[in-house]
């Protein structure tokens, strides 16, 4: 499997990052009837790679869901600065749809928000979906089912989707679970590559070490509370 050399089509489109940072202020996420975690103050600037860690059920998966819009903020004000786009990116293993998707289909739902603006603009989403799916080398196959498909091309494949909206944030959770050597290398590739054409990252994971190669910041997550390590 070749190393990417560049994934254009996730940067040309992208505006110029904001230049302020993602706030969280005194923020509490969880669910109703039971706070996960709470009094969470945390800065994330355009560029950054912050790693999360910490065991299972400590809350990292909800912190990022949170941030994300895809669950209710409990308390305290997240301020994401005007312009900043965050796209997240679930683990492989959370998308068990059971709904017959080609991987190129998945890839155009990072995209949807956008698809209402015309004909035109909708052949040049289709163009960027092309292009993410060559450089996460899954061109030629593209119309393989996602169901059937290995854990490492759903995980390139959901990566290429959350790039389909050109965020300046990524927000992921544990992306390298069940990779093999060689998709874990591939993956990694790839990151690299973003974080040198300046995308931000949020990660949570249990493999830190994983990690290293991009200059990441360590946030941990214990009783109920996020500190950086």
């Amino acid at each position: 499997m070749e190393s990417p050399k560049t994934v254009s089509a996730a940067t040309e489109a992208r505006t110029p990052s904001p230049g302020r940072p993602l706030l969280l202020r005194n923020v509490a996420v969880g669910f109703p009837a039971a706070r996960v975690l709470s009094g969470v103050t945390l800065e994330w600037r355009p560029g950054e790679c912050w790693l999360l860690q910490g065991p299972n059920g400590s809350g990292k998966t909800t912190l990022l869901r949170t941030v994300a819009g895809l669950l209710p903020l409990l308390g305290g004000k997240i301020d994401i600065p005007h312009g900043m786009g965050l796209a997240y990116v679930p683990a492989e293993t959370a998308m068990n749809t059971p709904l017959p998707l080609r991987l190129d289909e998945v890839v155009l739902m990072g995209a949807y928000r956008l698809q209402s603006q015309g004909v035109r603009y909708r052949a040049t989403l289709r163009a960027r979906a092309r292009e993410l799916l060559g450089d996460s080398g899954l061109w030629e196959k593209r119309a393989q089912a996602f169901s059937r498909s290995s854990s490492g091309e759903k995980q390139r494949t959901l990566l290429a989707r959350a790039l389909m909206s050109s965020p300046h944030l990524l927000l992921m959770d544990e992306p390298t679970t069940n990779l093999d050597r060689d998709s874990l290398g591939y993956f990694m590739d790839v990151l690299r590559v973003l974080r040198e054409q300046g995308m931000g990252m949020v990660i949570a994971t249990h493999a830190h070490q994983q990690f290293s190669t991009l200059s990441p910041r360590l946030l941990d997550i214990r009783d109920g509370r996020v500190l950086e390590a």
